[in-house]
């Protein structure tokens, strides 16, 4: 019920927290396992398996680091997770360089940093849609020169640009992501690319 702190504690044989339940926060920044610990199931409400609350990067690196060791993949990206959204609370609140901090969005923004493979995708087939997009948008004669240049097109580009935007913050859910992916953007690409056949 209160926050687990393991401060400067050292398990020197194997330490099992399996299926226990953590209210609020854990923090092993300062614990030392010589064996490797078990927290399979290790959850913050009982009977649900939900992310419990870290205290620092350290701990969620920790736990990370057990299931990894036990092969056990599925859940050491549960406190990936967490280790990442740690991270990116320590270069909210640091004066770490600029370039860091905008890899790191970049890597978020773009595929979960590496835990959404849909969310890759998602964004490659749309980046592929606004490069197909502006070449319609524009005619360029045999010296490179853009000759055509059509503004209704323009606006067309910005607003699915605006859209992917939108989908990624507003929709967090893959299945919803992909879905409006899969409706919208082509009949928005459709409808400009066509519009430039007719005329």
């Amino acid at each position: 019920m209160e926050n687990v702190d393991f401060n400067y504690v050292t398990f020197k044989d194997h330490s099992i927290f399996k299926n226990t339940v953590v209210k609020n926060e854990i923090n092993l920044e300062n614990t030392l396992f010589e064996k490797n610990p078990s927290f399979y199931a290790i959850t913050s409400e009982e009977g649900k398996i939900k992310d419990i609350e870290v205290t620092n990067r350290e701990t969620a690196r920790t736990i990370k680091d057990s299931f990894e060791k036990d092969n056990n993949i599925i859940e050491a990206n549960r406190f990936y997770k967490l280790e990442m959204q740690k991270r990116e609370d320590e270069l909210t609140d640091s004066k770490s360089n600029w370039f860091e901090k905008l890899i790191f969005n970049i890597h978020g923004i773009s595929s979960n940093h590496s835990q959404d493979a849909l969310l890759g995708l998602f964004w490659i087939m749309n980046i592929g849609f606004i490069a197909s997009l502006f070449d319609h948008l524009t005619k360029i004669d045999a010296c490179g020169n853009l000759t055509t240049f059509s503004i209704s097109y323009f606006l067309g580009s910005i607003g699915v640009i605006l859209g992917i935007i939108g989908i990624r913050d507003i929709v967090k859910d893959t299945f919803r992501k992909i879905a409006s992916f899969l409706w919208w953007y082509p009949f928005v690409y459709f409808i400009y690319t066509l519009r430039k056949i007719v005329h």
